[in-house]
């Protein structure tokens, strides 16, 4: 269970925060996740993801926005990607610690 949730947005809103924070250093990969191949985690089904999680700092509890990238993956040629869908967050605090 994580400290945040996740608040779908559009890609505009998503950049803007990203490109005013990235020149300045701020930004890092809070986490990632990659399955390209589409095999995580039991073996070939055909749908890739990779997704990341952005944060300010890497002493902050929770990122503040994410990218998640779907697609599916041609059997013959695994590198191949069809259909692709990109989903964009922001992900906000569910509480304070007191």
């Amino acid at each position: 269970m994580s400290d945040w949730t996740e608040v779908e947005t559009t890609v505009d809103v998503y950049l803007a925060i990203k490109n005013q924070h990235a020149p300045k250093g701020g930004m890092i990969p809070f986490a990632s996740f990659t399955d390209t191949e589409g095999t995580f985690p039991s073996g070939f089904h055909g749908h890739g993801r990779i997704e990341t999680w952005w944060a300010l700092d890497a002493a902050d509890d929770f990122p503040i926005i994410a990218h998640k990238l779907s697609y599916d993956v041609t059997p013959n040629d695994r590198s191949e990607r069809t259909n692709e869908t990109h989903r964009y967050f922001l992900c906000v605090a569910k509480s304070r610690d007191d």
